[in-house]
């Protein structure tokens, strides 16, 4: 994908803001991260989160909020293929991991390094 693709589609989904298609007002780039993170794009699913909140201030809680399960379903299991029970076991292990997570939101590229560095401690814990 390229870089001016991937702005587009950002844009698209923050455009979308308020659509009665969606029960959210950021329902729109909450789907848009979710693909972005399926699609292996930590960095541009973080900048998707940026934009949408900075234009909709108050939709930056609910988007911070669901990041940790985005990332757990799309990008871990969908995107890398780690199992389920891995997760829920590493995620227990570290109970700070959604925390520390949503800490980064506001920093995509070190977003993107924690995710990375998380899945890879994923696949550690089983080994």
């Amino acid at each position: 994908m390229t870089e001016n693709m991937c702005v587009e589609r950002i844009l698209a989904a923050v455009a979308k803001a308020g659509s009665s298609e969606y029960a959210h007002h950021c329902g729109a780039t909450l789907d848009e991260v979710a693909a972005l993170l399926a699609e292996g794009a930590t960095e541009e699913a973080g900048w998707a989160i940026i934009i949408h909140a900075n234009l909709h201030q108050d939709d930056r809680r609910r988007l911070i909020r669901v990041l940790p399960m985005l990332v757990s379903n799309r990008y871990w299991f969908g995107h890398l293929g780690l199992a389920q029970p891995q997760i829920a076991r590493w995620c227990e292990a570290n109970g700070d991991w959604a925390k520390t997570m949503r800490a980064c939101a506001s920093r995509p590229p070190r977003l993107a390094g924690l995710i990375s560095a998380q899945a890879s401690q994923i696949a550690n814990h089983a080994a």
